[in-house]
């Protein structure tokens, strides 16, 4: 007859995975977290080390499995890592990991854009310069979706004629800043009254 086992003195292991499979994220990143074998509750997010941005969401899906979420430090490009020690968690038999794991992802800065109404307009009477900005410094491209009422050149503005006039700022980004979210200003256009 085989002898019977003996105890379990096999240390559990960690791999790190993201989500993102672009060689640059650009915005949150979730990184599962696979054990060799079920590891119960003793790895708790306080075992995860994050440099790069900001960890949160941790989630357990199972013995062996858990998830946490991490965030770009906002306005910079740059690396996080996440990382688990040796020594962070054990298995049910109570073995403790001897080797620890180490994830990382480039990531490039996310941007916001700042764009004021210029407010109700009335013809006859010169529009303001319109001002929009990006957080990231880089030029910012207004323009009409409503051709037929107001255009855009630059920072000026013309009316056509009466209605609503809809402009979108926007921002492409570059090698070091993601994309802006487009902010849209609709205003009224109105005729000018002759007293």
């Amino acid at each position: 007859t085989p002898a019977p086992p003996g105890p379990d003195t096999t240390p559990p292991a960690v791999t790190i995975a993201s989500d993102v499979s672009a060689p640059v994220a650009t915005g949150p990143v979730t990184f599962t977290f696979v054990f060799s074998e079920d590891v119960g509750v003793s790895f708790e997010a306080t075992d995860i080390v994050v440099t790069g941005g900001t960890a949160s969401g941790f989630s357990r899906i199972s013995g062996a499995q858990a998830t946490v979420v991490v965030t770009p430090t906002p306005g910079v490009g740059g690396t996080m890592t996440i990382s688990v020690a040796p020594g962070r968690f054990t298995d049910i038999a109570g073995n403790a990991n001897t080797a620890g794991a180490t994830a990382s992802k480039d990531y490039i800065a996310s941007q916001t854009i700042t764009f004021a109404s210029p407010g109700n307009q009335t013809i006859g009477t010169p529009p303001p310069a319109l001002v929009a900005t990006a957080s990231s410094g880089l030029p910012v491209t207004i323009t009409s979706t409503t051709l037929p009422v107001c255009t855009v050149s630059g920072t000026t503005l013309t009316l056509v004629a009466a209605g609503t006039c809809s402009l979108t700022a926007s921002q492409a980004g570059n090698a070091n800043f993601a994309p802006a979210t487009p902010v849209t200003q609709t205003f009224t256009v109105g005729w000018g009254t002759n007293t």
